[in-house]
């Protein structure tokens, strides 16, 4: 494990099962202020081991197949990227298509 990913060993990042996800997203749908953003973190939290495993696989692949992609990326940053991604999908989510926010 690179040193990039070395906040997220050891933490209880756990997914969602699909009835926490819905009711969660239920509850955050329908929150304003403070407990919105607690809701939102608790979302962006329960996800990231996603971001950081798309990361960590596309990082490893770019970087195994040009070296100058090497000096291009760098892991963390790739990872704000998709937080920031998984920020805004949070917002447009809909849990009543019956689809998976993963």
């Amino acid at each position: 494990m690179s040193d990039s990913f070395k906040f997220i060993s050891g933490a209880n990042y756990e997914p969602f099962t699909k009835q926490e996800e819905v009711e969660i997203f239920k509850k955050y749908n329908n929150s304003s202020g403070k407990k919105s953003v607690a809701l939102k973190n608790t979302i962006l939290e329960r996800n990231i081991r996603l971001v950081i495993k798309i990361v960590r696989d596309e990082f490893l692949r770019i970087t195994s197949s040009t070296s100058m992609a090497k000096n291009s990326f760098d892991e963390s940053d790739l990872i704000s990227e998709g937080c920031l991604g998984l920020n805004a999908s949070i917002d447009k989510f809909d849990p009543s298509f019956g689809t998976k926010f993963s």
